[in-house]
């Protein structure tokens, strides 16, 4: 199953699940917090699906040419690819706009702020967000078409005879890129309860699980660190 199909089904998914946030927003009604929350965490998760297949397969493309007897041109358009690819950014602010929106849900209450500000927002995030996953379909696709010339490339390689050039590399998977997410992101929803739903009194927010997520982020930090000492001596 190519990486379109699990982008389809994800975005399959979040265009009704905004479309009826919005409704449930509009009408208002009760079941308008369940449906954008629902909406909020799918359209974040489908948006991230689409950055992760990129790096992925940015890594085994460049595995492949250093591994086999691939031509540099298929670096070449890698990075053709990447520079050119309007979806990246599109992700990252659908992801941004949609959070921004949900979390002025509680605006009035937290904040004081008119209702309509929240309502126009979380418009223009659905629309946003619609139009975000069309450019994301588009360079999927166009990566899809380099995935496939590489294994064509590759499956030609095999019947000449050509093994590999270079040993692969191991793949061993750092902790600490979850390091630091973890110790800071840890702390976000104790803030947002804190700041935005108690305004502002802590005291009826606890601590917990928070300080141990975090704790446990930094662990991970920590024995990144040792590993990476390690490996130098």
């Amino acid at each position: 199953m190519r990486m379109t199909h699990y982008f389809k089904v994800f975005a399959g998914l979040l265009v009704p699940a905004l479309g009826f946030a919005a409704w449930t927003g509009i009408t208002e009604a009760e079941s308008h917090l369940t449906a954008g929350l629902i909406a909020s965490v799918l359209a974040v998760g489908t948006h991230s699906l689409l950055l992760i297949f990129m790096i992925i397969t940015g890594r085994i493309l460049r595995e492949a040419v250093r591994v086999r007897r691939l031509p540099s041109e298929f670096l070449e358009e890698l990075n053709v690819f990447f520079a050119d690819r309007r979806a990246y950014p599109a992700a990252g602010f659908a992801s941004l706009f949609i959070v921004t929106a949900a979390v002025l849900g509680y605006g009035n209450r937290g904040f004081g702020l008119s209702p309509s500000i929240h309502m126009l927002i979380a418009l223009g995030a659905v629309f946003y967000n619609v139009y975000a996953l069309t450019l994301e379909l588009q360079a999927l696709l166009e990566n899809q078409r380099l995935l496939d010339k590489v294994k064509a490339e590759l499956e030609a390689s095999d019947a000449r005879g050509e093994g590999p050039i270079a040993e692969p590399s191991p793949g061993v998977v750092s902790p600490m890129p979850w390091g630091p997410t973890l110790a800071a992101g840890a702390w976000l929803p104790y803030l947002y309860w804190g700041l935005v739903t108690w305004r502002g009194d802590f005291s009826k927010v606890n601590i917990h699980p928070w300080v141990e997520l975090s704790l446990l982020g930094l662990l991970l930090m920590f024995l990144s660190a040792r590993r990476a000492g390690s490996r130098s001596d």
